[in-house]
Order: structure tokens, then C-alpha cells, then sequence
């Protein structure tokens, strides 16, 4: 779905603002400080109820107010939300009041890229396993509820093993872990193989990164059913206090002529790399399913150099997405002007450029 209409109020440093974006490149510029970072922030939080910034209200209520408030027009599709400095959050979706937020994250696929996106490479499996996930929530429809059983199960096995309950009322969730992580891997492994085309596709684009290879480890040994296992390993569970194997601990492995990526590659070329990925996560998605995916884009120009940059660019008009991005430069944006709409961004305040 498009984003048509925002109106920020007393979000962070942005008073009341109300924009009317494009399909395509929307371009927000301004000096550092200005509120680019969060009107994206305003977008996510009205897709996913949350921040990708802070988890404390009052970071994101600005000073001295009693809450923030957001509107957005997807389409047909009217989003309101409000939080007060209570943590009560009112939610209207087309005029009417909501509970969850969950039917407008299931339309509206959000991607963000941000100055930290190189942790999908420095950092633990957690970070790449979050954006695997995010695709196959969106593919494949049971995934949601699979990953919620598996959660409760794994909850529940670890509260055994720290409780130091006999291993047979430990062993005794092995069942239903299992099933659950089965199927659950299953849905990853099957959204991999479509997903790897158009990954070798996007990537071929840029030469230095022709070597890559992308192997997901599944989180148990390959040789050993997934029961077998969590069984076997019960002994260590107990001595370090949780479940060590099972989907929970998997990973996608990505290296370049068998060489970790974490050291070979600069910070810049970590982000261009997580860009690449998300792209190709869209273009799936939007063959399998139809959708389009709304990507915040922060700070575009940051750690990547010019080339980079317009290779980028490139990509992105290819690819019929619509897109919020930050940058300090509006000139790279001169010859992408017939679909792009710059703002200019100053304390807070946004006006068509």
C-alpha cells in the first residue's frame, strides 16, 4: 500500500506536521538534529507500534506534552494512533477504535535501513535471524503462530531447566518443541530457496560482492532430528540454564570466498550489503504476494560513497517500492526528478522543497 497522507503531532522535536508523500522517492534533507530520523521513526510506529529508537515514551513524547499522535492514509485504509505519557495507546483504523495493530503490520511491510544496519553482519545471529523472519512472517501465513508456540514451549522448557525440575518433566515439552520447530524450520528453509534467486540476481550487480555465499544453519546438528537433539544436549541445558539447541539458535551464515564478512568488509559496504538483502526481500514479496513494501531509508549517504550511492539508486528505481529516505545531500536526487519529492526538514518543522 502507498502512503498518501501523515500527520505527525507532538512526536519528538515535530510539533504538527502534515505531509502528502509520492509514490516513489521522497527525500527528506536537512543539517543533523532537524527531525529526518523521526518522522521514519513516526512511519514505523504506525506500521509496527513501536520504535526502532527507544522503548521509553517519554523519549518519544515531546518535552512537556501529554502524548503524541498519528495519522496516516494507506490507500483506503485511515490509521490513527495515539500514546500518552501513560502507555495507554488508543489505535483507529478507518474511523474505528482497534485493538490490535496486527492487521495493518500484515498489510503494510516495512523495511528500515539505518546507520546501524551493519550489526546484521558484526553482531549475533538474533539480528539475522530478525530479518529472515520478517520475510517468511510475510510469506507464509501459519508462521506467526507457529513461532508464538515454539516461544511458549522454549519458555516453558527453560523455566524447568532453571527451576532444576527432574529432567523427565524437562523432557516432557521435547514433543511439542519439536513439532513446532519442525514445521517452523520448514517455513525459513522454504522461503531461502525463493528467496536466493533474487538475492544472486540484486547482487550481481555489484561485483565485489560476486564471491558471497549464503548457507542458514538450522540450529541443531543436520544429522540429528530436532527431538533427538534437545534431548541429547540436556545435560549441558542444565549446566548453563537453557534450552541450547533448536530454531531459536539459527543463523544465515553469509561469507565471501569462505571468509567472514564481520572483518573483509568496510562499514559502508556491511550497509550496502543489508540493503541488497531487503531490496531482494521485496521484490519477492511483491511477486509472491502482491505487496508493496514501504522502506525508510536513514540517512542514505552516510559510510557510502558516491558510486555506491547512484548503484543504489539505481536499484531503487528499478524497483517499484515507494520510499521515505534522510540525507544530508539533496543533490544526488537531481536526476531522479521526475519521481522524487524533496522536504526540507528545520527544527521540526517539514515543507515541500
Amino acid at each position: 500500500m502507498i502512503l498518501s497522507q501523515l500527520r505527525i503531532h507532538q512526536f519528538r522535536n515535530i510539533s504538527t506536521v502534515e505531509i502528502y508523500p509520492i509514490e516513489k522517492f521522497n527525500i527528506f534533507y536537512g543539517l543533523n538534529g532537524s527531525g529526518k530520523t523521526s518522522l521514519l521513526e513516526a512511519i514505523y510506529y504506525l506500521g509496527l507500534n513501536r520504535s526502532f529508537r527507544s522503548h521509553i515514551n517519554n523519549r518519544i513524547i515531546q518535552y512537556e506534552k501529554e502524548n503524541f499522535q498519528l495519522y496516516a492514509k494507506f490507500g483506503s485504509l485511515e490509521v490513527g494512533l495515539e500514546k500518552d505519557i501513560h502507555k495507554k495507546t488508543t489505535l483507529h483504523i478507518n474511523q474505528q477504535l482497534a485493538n490490535s495493530i496486527t492487521e495493518i503490520t500484515k498489510q503494510l511491510p516495512i523495511q528500515l535501513i539505518d546507520t546501524q544496519s551493519y550489526e546484521f553482519i558484526d553482531q549475533g545471529p538474533e539480528f539475522r535471524r530478525q530479518l529472515l523472519d520478517w520475510g517468511v512472517f510475510y510469506v507464509e501465513h501459519s508462521f506467526a503462530a507457529l513461532w508464538k508456540s515454539y516461544q511458549i514451549c522454549l519458555q516453558q522448557r527453560n523455566s524447568a531447566i532453571k527451576q532444576q525440575l527432574p529432567i523427565k518433566e524437562i523432557l516432557a515439552w521435547d514433543e511439542k518443541l519439536s513439532q513446532a520447530g519442525n514445521k517452523l524450520t520448514e517455513l525459513r528453509v522454504s522461503y531461502i530457496t525463493k528467496l536466493l534467486p533474487f538475492l544472486k540476481e540484486t547482487l550481481q550487480q555489484f561485483t565485489f560482492f560476486s564471491a558471497l555465499s549464503v548457507d542458514f544453519k538450522q540450529g541443531w546438528p543436520e544429522a540429528m532430528s530436532l527431538e533427538e537433539a534437545i534431548k541429547q544436549s540436556i545435560h549441558k541445558d542444565l549446566q548453563v540454564g537453557y534450552t541450547t539447541l533448536g530454531p531459536h539458535r539459527a543463523d544465515l551464515v553469509i561469507k565471501s570466498n569462505k571468509i567472514s564478512l564481520k572483518d573483509s568488509l568496510s562499514r559502508g559496504e556491511k550497509k550496502l550489503l543489508v540493503m541488497i538483502v531487503k531490496i531482494a526481500q521485496g521484490k519477492l514479496l511483491k511477486q509472491l504476494k502482491n505487496l508493496t513494501t514501504l522502506y525508510l531509508i536513514d540517512d542514505l549517504s552516510s559510510e557510502v560513497d558516491k558510486f555506491k550511492q547512484a548503484q543504489i539508486m539505481e536499484l531503487l528505481e528499478d524497483l517499484a517500492m515507494q520510499y521515505f529516505i534522510t540525507t544530508i545531500n539533496k543533490l544526488i536526487f537531481n536526476e531522479y526528478a521526475n519521481t522524487t519529492q524533496l522536504f526540507h526538514v528545520e527544527q521540526g518543522n517539514i515543507v515541500i522543497d
